[in-house]
């Protein structure tokens, strides 16, 4: 008889704690990517019976348990991956993240449309190249006239307006901007400049559908936003004007707080040099906003990272200098630079393109001894069944019993249904897996999405020798 399966090596023990159960909002949508007529609003896990968490055991990570066989795993494979759900191209790749190496190679190579698992090669990027200490600052500064205020966006896509949710690491919020500029003595302001010139035109990407903005999908990417552009933080669409919104919210909050406003005026412009900084509020560390961009799938802080990862490079903070930048920094760890042609950091355009053994390669180097750097990747995907876009899947049916076991970052548009992660599978091996559909038939995106559940519960319950 099989010992209890171990769920977690030493090596992800820091999963244990990021991830484990823990009920994680998932505020606006089930993948952030979302753009079929399906409802962006996301089941409650109260709606729905949660399975019991597994034992969080954690066994060494050694080659003393048995690896799948490629002709086991193949055979145990195949029926789920030719699923009709997820339509005619279809790559999956499996790798032993222990020393086995590739177990399954299906157009492994192939250049994919990745949705949103393309967020794993933008978090990689952002982990080498910003660093664990990082993080974003919005600032007020004082403006060209004693009643003028300049906010400067940082390039903080987390900023939330004047009631900050609960939570850690607590959101930086432009109640606390506004409570700082009223302790600095400022009792009357005319006129509120916003200076969102960090980044770059365009705010769109190629690729990208109209009605993204409009469904709530991602805000017109700039440096300067709150509650991710949306006029109220409980409504999808943003604002086509997400910086002038938040110059409005910091009136709206300064007068909350005695300061005088009436008849006063937000525009844009530019901070006046060597300006004195009135308040100042900072992000959540690199490491957190990548955990929150793989769990919850926020395409708006991946691609606030793309920008802030091509300015450390010293390329342009627009979605082509944010990409090559991306691709320079994952090249040392021996991803080909052809692997990756991306056009966004979020994977929400068609027009991304992705090697599956790209994605695997990283969730691999995120397991080993020798990157620690690159582990937020693991203790940012989201729980099977429990936690982030995963919370409403693995919840019935064949994939039940890998609810808590898979850990997997989900990819969707359209015609795109995508899976790739991590699994300790029944003989206490840990592999790493990128399943991606990219010619799903129109109207079967929850099926694919089924059918991925199925695959990622199979590679979890064999030993597949």
């Amino acid at each position: 008889m099989r010992a209890s399966r171990p769920i977690l090596p030493a090596s992800l023990a820091a999963l244990v704690v990021v991830v484990a159960v823990g009920a994680v909002a998932v505020r606006h949508n089930r993948d952030a990517q979302r753009t079929t007529a399906r409802s962006a609003a996301v089941r409650s896990p109260a709606a729905v019976p949660a399975p019991s968490p597994p034992p969080l055991l954690l066994p060494e990570v050694t080659d003393g348990h048995p690896a799948p066989t490629p002709a086991g795993l193949a055979a145990a494979l195949a029926p789920p991956l030719a699923d009709p759900a997820l339509g005619s191209h279809v790559a999956a790749t499996v790798v032993d993240a222990v020393g086995a190496g590739p177990l399954l190679d299906q157009r492994a190579d192939e250049p994919m449309a990745p949705a949103s698992t393309a967020k794993l090669v933008t978090a990689a990027a952002a982990l080498l190249i910003l660093g664990p200490d990082t993080r974003l600052v919005t600032r007020v500064v004082a403006g060209a006239t004693s009643e003028e205020l300049v906010l400067v966006g940082g390039g903080d896509p987390t900023l939330v307006d004047a009631r900050p949710p609960p939570g850690y690491p607590p959101a930086p919020s432009v109640g606390n901007l506004a409570a700082a500029v009223a302790g600095a003595g400022v009792t009357r302001v005319s006129r509120v400049v916003v200076d969102a010139g960090l980044f770059a035109e365009p705010r769109t990407a190629p690729g990208w559908r109209p009605m993204y903005v409009a469904l709530g999908n991602v805000a017109p990417v700039t440096a300067l936003m709150v509650d991710g552009g949306r006029s109220r933080p409980d409504r999808d669409p943003r604002d086509p004007d997400p910086d002038l919104l938040a110059g409005r919210a910091l009136l709206a909050a300064l007068g909350q707080r005695g300061v005088a406003v009436s008849g006063a005026t937000v525009a844009r412009g530019s901070a006046p040099p060597q300006s004195r900084e009135l308040a100042a509020v900072s992000s959540a560390p690199v490491p957190a906003l990548v955990e929150r961009m793989l769990r919850t799938s926020d395409n708006d802080v991946a691609e606030a990272l793309t920008r802030h990862i091509a300015l450390r490079l010293g390329a342009p903070a627009t979605f082509a200098g944010g990409v090559d930048a991306i691709r320079r920094a994952v090249a040392p760890l021996g991803v080909p630079a052809g692997a990756v042609a991306l056009v966004d950091g979020s994977g929400l355009s068609r027009d991304d393109r992705l090697a599956p053994s790209t994605v695997v390669r990283l969730l691999v180097l995120a397991a080993a001894p020798d990157h620690p750097e690159l582990r937020p990747l693991l203790t940012g995907l989201p729980v099977a069944g429990f936690a982030g876009t995963l919370a409403d899947r693995f919840r019935t049916g064949p994939s039940a019993p890998a609810a808590g076991v898979v850990r997997a970052k989900t990819g969707t548009l359209e015609d795109v249904s995508a899976l790739a992660g991590v699994v300790v599978d029944a003989d206490g091996r840990l592999l790493a897996f990128n399943i991606t559909a990219d010619a799903v038939p129109v109207g079967r995106v929850s099926p694919a999405e089924a059918a991925l559940d199925r695959t990622a519960a199979v590679l979890a319950g064999c030993g597949c020798r």
